[in-house]
């Protein structure tokens, strides 16, 4: 183990940082974050399942109380989690497909997992196009 911690970037297609993805610690059920691109924390996930390792509590700060913090509960419908649901206060808000797999071993030259990715009306689609990134990266 190189750091006790886990870091990614994730950028847009220009090269331009979006928010870098951080895992705190070495255990799976540890605490992640994701931090805008100045080390500002954008939002919290943790693992909430040792089963099922896709299931995920998503909490995002207002920057009021922590009672008004966003909950989003992420998880998976079947075994594999091909279909995961993104649920808040027990509304399902969105739903993530995976289309397609990538089932190679090598993915230096290819990558080629397909999600499909439906949203309820009302909900910003900027959240859960956020939420896809973080959970099919």
């Amino acid at each position: 183990m190189k750091s006790w911690s886990w870091r990614r970037q994730v950028k847009d297609t220009s090269g331009v940082p979006i928010f870098d993805l951080r895992h705190h610690g070495s255990a799976m059920k540890n605490l992640w974050t994701v931090e805008s691109p100045d080390g500002q924390r954008i939002a919290e996930l943790k693992h909430v399942s040792s089963g099922r390792r896709s299931d995920l509590d998503m909490v995002v700060p207002t920057g009021k109380d922590k009672e008004d913090d966003v909950v989003l509960q992420v998880r998976q419908k079947d075994q594999s989690a091909i279909t995961t649901r993104v649920f808040s206060k027990d509304i399902c808000i969105a739903e993530l497909l995976l289309q397609e797999s990538n089932d190679i071993s090598n993915l230096s030259q290819v990558d080629r997992s397909s999600w499909k990715v439906r949203i309820a009306g009302g909900v910003d689609p900027a959240v859960v196009s956020h939420l896809s990134i973080l959970y099919t990266d």
